[in-house]
């Protein structure tokens, strides 16, 4: 574990080569903010507007506070993000996330207030996850599709069921595969096959769709 001011860093397992996850747009993917996200999403005809959302989900459960999983999170600047919208409704906030790369850690921490940043793959992660925890998870460019080369369905068979396990009753997730950001023409995951398989591996983690998109941008719900 290492000393962070206000902000808690676990090393989960070892540590992997950051270059595993730094795919096609490099540092770039790990610097995503809600903003640039909400754009990639509308590239795909999947307009989403995390503070609408998340406005919502503090009013549906009405907990103290509302807790946020970032799967990926990089520099954490969608965390810090989720921290702004909701601190400025009054609403009372706790992020966490996890990245493959300690070169993240100062930024997550320091200028985004991450307060519990995992460092390690989501593999290791899983063995020792916080259980029926968060509100909300987000995985946008994270471990369900690290890399370009990345088969989705392996990946999903760990983080499906692991975010489900993380979801309190009625908590939600936002998935997107493949990464739309590094891609100039998405892959048309429906053509492919490969969707149907994705969406019976999310029922089989407990989860129903809420929304979806061609390129299996997905909100699902536990």
């Amino acid at each position: 574990m290492y000393a962070c001011v206000m902000s808690e860093v676990v090393r989960v397992g070892s540590i992997f080569d950051h270059t595993r996850f730094h795919d096609v747009e490099g540092v770039r993917s790990s610097s995503r903010n809600v903003a640039q996200i909400e754009k990639d999403l509308w590239k795909v005809d999947f307009n989403f507007s995390f503070s609408s959302y998340l406005r919502e989900l503090a009013l549906e459960f009405g907990d103290k506070p509302i807790k946020i999983f970032d799967s990926g999170c990089g520099y954490g600047n969608a965390a810090g993000d989720f921290k702004k919208i909701l601190e400025t409704e009054g609403v009372e906030v706790v992020t966490a996330g996890i990245t493959m790369s300690p070169f993240h850690i100062y930024r997550a921490t320091r200028e985004n207030r991450i307060d519990k940043l995992f460092v390690g793959s989501v593999e290791k992660f899983a063995q020792q996850a916080p259980q029926e925890e968060f509100h909300f998870i987000l995985d946008f460019h994270g471990p369900t599709r690290y890399c370009v080369g990345t088969n989705v369905l392996q990946e999903g068979a760990v983080t499906f069921p692991l975010y489900s396990s993380m979801l309190k009753k009625g908590g939600s997730a936002l998935i997107v595969c493949p990464n739309v950001r590094e891609l100039d023409e998405p892959i048309d995951y429906l053509s492919k096959g490969i969707a149907q398989n994705t969406l019976r591996l999310l029922d089989k983690s407990g989860f129903d769709m809420i929304r979806r998109a061609k390129d299996i941008a997905l909100v699902v719900k536990r």
